[in-house]
């Protein structure tokens, strides 16, 4: 497997946006760092200890230390690759990762999809992962352009569809229409009026 995760990084970051203190994101749930919705996806003993000194933390006290003082940026990287390798093992599990999983670019779209999604929502495209199974590029992206996902995730979409067939966005070629070589006219004849 050879997925460039400091490129990965740049990329989630730069879709996600970095916030060391909690905030709503747009599906109204309580996130921190890049993307981290805690409100759903609990802090790991390990996480605890490291954002609050203590192996375990009621939802209610962490989003308020979280609010307040928030997070430092080396506490949002370890939050972030946590967040990738979890994806990445999810995905491990998955019959269409073989497809993608030694393709740099197509297996950080995967990644990033997950990571936005969810595994299970990730799941829920069963078309595009199919055409992905079968490496069936164009259609994969055509299938994500179809999706309420991409009308809503601004130029995330078309980044990603990029990365899974580098050739979606490119023009169509141009043909000319074959035309028959044009002849001179004719004069008309004008013939007289019989009266």
């Amino acid at each position: 497997m050879s997925i460039d995760i400091r490129r990965l990084i740049e990329e989630l970051t730069l879709d996600e946006g970095l916030r060391l203190k909690a905030y709503d994101c747009t599906a109204g749930k309580r996130t921190i760092g890049v993307g981290r919705n805690f409100e759903d996806v609990p802090f790991s003993k390990d996480e605890c200890l490291s954002l609050f000194g203590t192996t375990s933390i009621s939802y209610i006290n962490a989003d308020k230390i979280l609010s307040s003082r928030g997070i430092s940026n080396a506490q949002s990287d370890m939050l972030l690759q946590n967040d990738i390798n979890k994806c990445i093992a999810q995905l491990q599990k998955q019959s269409f990762w073989e497809s993608v999983k030694d393709d740099n670019d197509r297996a950080r779209a995967i990644i990033n999809l997950c990571f936005n999604l969810g595994i299970n929502g990730l799941l829920g495209f069963k078309n595009t992962l199919a055409f992905i199974e079968k490496k069936d590029w164009k259609n994969a992206a055509k299938n994500l352009t179809l999706s309420k996902w991409y009308t809503q995730v601004g130029n995330r979409g078309p980044r990603i569809v990029k990365l899974i067939d580098p050739t979606f966005y490119d023009a169509a070629p141009v043909t000319k229409p074959v035309t028959k070589p044009a002849t001179a006219a004719k004069p008309a004849v004008v013939k007289p009026k019989k009266k």
